[in-house]
Formats: structure tokens, sequence, C-alpha cells
């Protein structure tokens, strides 16, 4: 029988040979490039227009502009300009991929959306020398190490396919050939230090680019570094546009203190949250209903019990079939017996919440940056700091927690202000923040002022 995913992958490898004998690319085109009819790279129309509201639209040369004051970007345009900063030897793909965002230019993604540049944007735009030169070679671009090929601009000719100047392309890879390296030296890599938000931290300004750009993987993630002093720092690789890279660890750690300040309940209030929850929860009926199912369940699971004991001494079933299903209806017991009413389970909730938080504050300070971490994670999902104002905008607690940021928003609405954790003056420097104090009417949620109330 013939097989037919066998023939296809022959005409298809068939097919890639013969472009690639004519120097013809086969995949995505290099970006910057379109193929034309004969298949060869040339210059693309595309580019993307710069808001000045804030972001980008895709859009082609010559069209409407989408709105007074739009810029236009041109992919081509892009490239050629990350080629010329590239040439100059004056920095790697960091560098180049700051100096890019600084100067306004956009990358279009895999589905033709405009977006900021990486630097892995530019080093994959980089390796594509060749391609831009008109050349094919075997291979993918990336696995091709410049300083293991000697002299790398040698096989630059004029093809009269190349879509960028070949001096600019052979300046490009000799600056490839001394920058490569397989191992890097010594001290060329900072340490990550371990700190007490750390994994937790994320830039704001990266935050609205994946919101607007509807892309969770434009989240940057903060990590930890020692310069000077103690800092979080920004993601190596990322230009979001945000002017400070870094800010000190003791200025957002206190401001990670006085945000937990703000949500900690005085020991006196706790009672007062728990009737909260309870008079906001409790359903007519629920509760007896319950207990009535509880005491018919457990019953029945010990009656079986005593039925499986005759079997197993009548010999009518095996000790493994007696021990497997004695086990089974312990854990059913178990279970049951264990089993409370939403609104008590949520009372439950909300006291280990406030718990965690009156021992979060009690314990930091004499706490190591392990126990810091492990504390802080224990109740928030993430943190999001703008770097320029140096400040936590943001945040979010876990699942089981938000429960008590509504109550908590809903008791400082009824008045009772006094209820919360007063700040200390020497260690925080602020007597409040109202920063972090919002109250919406129709549903209760204190979160960052400036920032949509979020909820899960």
């Amino acid at each position: 029988m013939r097989c037919y995913a066998l023939d296809g992958s022959r005409r298809a490898s068939d097919s890639i040979r013969h472009r690639k004998s004519k120097q013809i690319t086969v995949g995505i085109p290099p970006f910057g490039t379109i193929r034309n009819a004969e298949g060869y790279l040339t210059a693309t129309q595309a580019g993307a227009w710069k808001l000045p509201t804030g972001g980008w639209q895709a859009g082609e040369n010559g069209a409407e502009t989408p709105m007074e004051g739009a810029q236009w970007r041109s992919y081509f345009e892009a490239a050629r300009r990350l080629l010329e900063l590239y040439s100059e030897n004056k920095g790697g793909y960091n560098r180049v991929c700051k100096t890019l965002t600084y100067e306004g230019w956009a990358f279009r993604d895999r589905w033709n959306n405009p977006r900021l540049f990486s630097s892995d944007d530019v080093r994959r735009i980089v390796a594509n020398w060749r391609e831009y030169a008109g050349i094919v070679t075997d291979g993918r671009a990336k696995e091709r190490v410049a300083h293991e090929t000697a002299e790398n601009a040698a096989i630059l000719f004029e093809t009269g396919r190349a879509v960028f100047d070949l001096d600019l392309l052979r300046k490009v890879a000799q600056v490839q050939e001394e920058r490569s390296m397989t191992t890097r030296p010594t001290g060329s890599v900072d340490r990550v230090y371990p700190y007490g938000l750390l994994r937790l931290l994320y830039c704001a300004t990266c935050e609205t680019i994946a919101r607007d750009e509807d892309n969770p993987r434009r989240r940057s993630r903060l990590s930890g570094t020692n310069m000077d002093r103690p800092r979080y720092r920004h993601a190596e690789g990322v230009r979001c546009g945000c002017k400070r890279r870094s800010v000190t660890a003791e200025k957002i750690e206190s401001d990670f203190l006085r945000l937990v300040h703000l949500l900690t309940l005085k020991p006196e209030a706790h009672q007062l949250m728990l009737e909260l929850a309870m008079r906001t929860s409790i359903e007519e009926g629920e509760t007896q209903d319950l207990e009535a199912e509880k005491r018919a369940a457990i019953a029945l699971l010990r009656q079986q019990l005593a039925n499986l004991l005759d079997l197993y001494k009548n010999a009518v079933i095996t000790a493994e079939e007696y021990y497997r299903d004695r086990g089974d209806r312990e854990r059913q017991i178990a279970f049951w017996e264990a089993r409370t009413t939403e609104t008590q389970k949520k009372a439950v909730e909300l006291e280990q919440v406030m718990v965690a938080f009156s021992q979060l504050l009690e314990l930091w300070t004499g706490a190591d940056s392990d126990e810091r971490s492990r504390l802080a994670a224990s109740l928030f999902q993430y943190l999001v700091v703008d770097l320029d104002t140096e400040q936590i905008v943001d945040f979010r607690l876990h699942a089981w927690a938000d429960q008590y940021l509504c109550l908590r928003a809903e008791l400082y609405e009824e008045g009772a202000s006094g209820a919360f954790g007063d700040l200390n003056d020497d260690e925080l420097g602020e007597e409040n923040d109202n920063r972090f104090i919002t109250v919406e009417s129709d549903e209760a949620i204190l979160t960052p002022v400036g920032l949509e109330p979020t909820t899960n």
C-alpha cells in the first residue's frame, strides 16, 4: 500500500531543495521584507502607525492616517535602522533594542501585529544578514555560530537580489563575528540576589502594554541585583519605555509594608469583620439541611463498615477486598465529618486571611529573605511597580483572600476606618496613603487609585 504521508514529505523536501537551489528563501520572510512574484525578497510596504494615544496600529505605506498626530514607522526602515545601529558596534542586542524603542520603531510579530522590539527580535534580524543579501544557505540562522565560521563576510557577493546595501551587511557580519562567543567570560553575568518580594514584582509599563496588546507574554517580572545597594531591576532585554530600570529594595519593601498596614485590621475589629461576612452570606435553612445530610451519610457509611466486617468474617470477601473497601468508607466518613456550610467555610478562610496579614507584619522585620518571600507569596499573587515613580500601583491577592478584600472595603465604606492598622511613622515615613483605597458603589473592592478594580 502506498504511503501518502511519506510521498507528501518527499514532495515537500524536493520543493524546498529546488527553491534553495535557485536562492529562494523558504518559511516566513525575514522582518521588513516580502516575496515578489518570482519568490525573491523585496522591501515590504507594511508598517505601523505610532498613535499619540499610545500603542500601535498596523497599516500600509501611503494609506490614510488613522488619527491626527500618528507617526508612520515602516518595517523595512526599522530593519535598516537596526542593522545600522548594530554595525556601529557600540553595544549588543539590548542596547540596540533600547535605542529602537526610544526612537519609536515597531516590530511585527508572526500574526502581523505591531509591538515593541525585544533583544530576541534584534538577534533574529542580525542572524538573517545572508538572506537580506540574497544568499540562501542550509540550516537555520540561529544554529550558525559566527566565530566558528572563518570570514563570514567573504561569502557576500553581488547577486542583484540584496534588499540592503552590501557594505552595510558586510559590517554587520564582521561585528557579529567579533561579538560571537560560545561561553561567557567570568563575571559577565550579574548574580541574581534573593530578596523578600522576588518573583512577585512586575513592571507597570509592561503590564499596560500586555493589557493593550492582549498578550500576557509582554509582562516583565523584576529580579534582584546589588549594584550600589540592593535593588529590584527590570528584566534584561525588555524595553517598554520606562525611564528607570531599577528601584531600591528598601523603597519598594517599605511601600509594600505600607500596603499591608492598610489592609490589616486591628485585633478588636476581627469580630466585626466576621459578623459582616456572616450577615452577607447566610442562607435560610442552609445549616440545618447540611447537618441532617451529614448525619444520614455518616450513619449509612458506618453500617456499610459493619456489613463489610461480617462479609470478611464469613469468608465471602478476601482480606485485600475488605481492607480496600474499609479504607474507602473511612475516607468518606472523614470527608463528611470535615464538611461545613459555605458560610462556615468562608468564615474560616476570612479568619485565616486576617491572621496571615497580622503575622506578616509581626514576622517581616526579623525574617530573612526566603522567609519574607514565603510570607508575601502566601497572600499575594503579584505586585505591580511603577519604576519611574518607585511605587506599588497595583496588586492581586490569592483567590481565597478575595472575600477579605471585598469585606474590608465594605467595612471602610461603612465608616469603620479606625478598625484598620495604623502606620508607624518611624518605620514607613507616612501616616496614610489613600493611593491604595477606592470604593466602587456596585461592588466594593480595594484597589490602587487610577486602576480598574480586579476580581477573580
